[in-house]
């Protein structure tokens, strides 16, 4: 009994999301660990020859979920002031996440000779600790990087407002419904995932609109994410359309639950209290944004993003 148990996870991978039983702690590790962490897992077991290019594309489209750390946390515990907020946010992340995985599993792939045999998952699972231990360098880049996207975005962010491109765009999308505050919040989605929940608290906007921010997770860590998978050919186009089909499913269902728990109505209003500054206001600060922005510049690969985009 217990040895069925232990094998009941493996055998999901393999029946539900038509992926080896080897993938089954990658995509454990993606729905509990943070956006970044499902494309580190599936690069190494792409670059150890466990699983085919088209099975780390396969789970690219739905080991993409932001933490309960962030959810929980950070935007309801924090942000929201409403812990059971963060709960209902991070479970809809999560069976969106599921129900993406069951859609690309329908498709079922031949397994070929680089990809381990299942018997062999609880090896792979054995050594997960001295992977780690080994990649505490690799994880300091990685970390270097997404802090560097991260300030280049908040600068982005901010050169867009203050030089009057979303007004320039909610005046556009103004003659066909959409007001103000909505077209604010969309252009900060589409960048970076922090900003957009604090756009979408300051707007007062449902709490959906929070799945539909963190359900795309935005451009920063799209590029993290593109620079963690700089070995695998993955199709950029199609990785976005699978973002935007997380984020529809996590609005739907936020909406629902939301319909079924009913969390207190403080959810949805503007919090008082001191908000985050993104933008330095010293020289240090000026000359460290500098800085960071010259090692993102540099650590990317402008070939590997090319072939991204339009490969």
């Amino acid at each position: 009994m217990v040895e069925k148990l232990k094998k009941f996870p493996l055998h999901i991978s393999e029946k539900i999301f038509g992926l080896p039983s080897i993938c089954a702690p990658a995509t454990f590790m993606s729905m509990i660990g943070g956006f970044p962490v499902g494309a580190k897992c599936v690069q190494i077991l792409y670059s150890s020859g466990k699983i085919t290019s088209c099975q780390a594309e396969k789970m690219m489209h739905f080991c993409v979920c932001s933490g309960p750390a962030f959810m929980i946390t950070a935007v309801g515990t924090v942000m929201l002031k409403n812990r059971d907020a963060g709960i209902i946010l991070y479970v809809s992340q999560v069976i969106s996440c599921v129900v993406i995985g069951i859609l690309c599993g329908r498709k079922k792939e031949q397994y070929v000779g680089d990809v381990i045999k299942n018997e062999d998952s609880e090896k792979f699972v054995s050594e997960t600790a001295g992977v780690i231990t080994d990649s505490s360098g690799d994880a300091a880049r990685s970390m270097l990087e997404m802090t560097a996207l991260v300030i280049l975005f908040s600068v982005v962010i901010r050169v867009v407002y203050e030089n009057g491109v979303i007004n320039y765009i909610g005046m556009l999308l103004s003659n066909i419904g959409i007001s103000e505050r909505v077209t604010e919040t969309i252009c900060t989605i589409f960048l970076e995932v922090t900003s957009a929940c604090n756009a979408v608290k300051q707007n007062g906007l449902p709490l959906w609109w929070y799945s539909a921010a963190v359900g795309f997770g935005g451009l920063c860590v799209h590029f993290q994410i593109l620079s963690i998978l700089r070995d695998i050919p993955l199709k950029f186009w199609k990785y976005l359309l699978f973002r935007v089909l997380n984020s529809v499913l996590s609005c739907t269902v936020t909406y629902v639950l939301c319909l079924i728990f009913k969390p207190t109505a403080n959810v949805f209003s503007i919090f008082g209290g001191h908000e985050a500054n993104v933008t330095s206001v010293t020289y240090m600060g000026s000359a460290a944004l500098i800085i960071m922005c010259a090692v993102f510049v540099l650590t990317m690969q402008k070939k590997e993003l090319s072939r991204r985009f339009f490969g």
